[in-house]
C-alpha cells in the first residue's frame, strides 16, 4: 500500500487436512482454509485508518520426493477461491469498502529439515482478477510434536 509512512499489522490462521490418494499413497489431497486480518496501514497525520480481510477455501495436492531422514522435499500445487475486502476511514468518514472474489492458484515447495523445521517458498497467482500480480511468500514452521514416534501393540 502507498501511504507515506503509515504502519500495519496482520494476523492469520491456516488450516488443512491431509488425505492420501490411491493405492500407493504418494499423492496427498488437502482441503485448506485461510483467514487473514490486516490492521492498517494507518497514518495519524493524514487521519487515515485502514483494514483488510482475506478468506480462502481450496484444495491442494502434494507429494514427497527426494526424501532422506534429514531432508524431505514436498512440492505442492493448489487452487481455491479467495475473497478480499479493504476498508478505509479518512478523517472519521468511512469510505465504501472495496472487495473482490477470484480464483487463486498456489505453487510451492516445502523443505522439512530433521522432521522439525520447515521452509516453504510459494507463489500465489490470482486468476480472474484484473490488474493483479503474482505474490511471492515464504513460510517457516517448527514442529513441537513428536518425531515420528510409533506405537506398538503387545499380544
Amino acid at each position: 500500500f502507498d501511504n507515506d509512512g503509515g504502519s500495519s499489522l496482520g494476523i492469520g490462521a491456516h488450516a488443512g487436512y491431509q488425505m492420501k490418494l490411491g493405492q500407493s499413497g504418494k499423492i496427498n489431497l488437502c482441503p485448506v482454509a485461510r483467514l487473514a486480518l490486516g490492521m492498517g496501514p494507518d497514518n495519524d497525520e493524514a487521519e487515515t485508518n485502514s483494514s483488510s480481510t482475506d478468506v480462502h477455501f481450496g484444495l491442494a495436492l502434494g507429494t514427497e520426493m527426494g526424501s532422506t531422514r534429514q531432508l524431505r522435499i514436498l512440492p505442492t500445487a493448489g487452487l481455491g477461491l479467495q475473497y478480499t475486502k479493504f476498508s478505509q476511514e479518512i478523517g472519521g468518514v468511512e469510505e465504501d469498502p472495496i472487495s473482490d472474489t477470484y480464483g487463486l492458484a498456489r505453487l510451492g515447495v516445502g523443505f522439512v529439515f530433521n522432521q522439525q523445521i520447515s521452509v516453504r517458498p510459494t507463489i500465489d497467482i490470482p486468476v480472474g482478477l484484473d490488474n493483479s500480480d503474482p505474490v511471492f511468500g515464504l513460510s517457516v514452521g517448527y514442529n513441537f510434536g513428536s518425531k515420528g514416534v510409533s506405537k506398538s501393540r503387545r499380544r
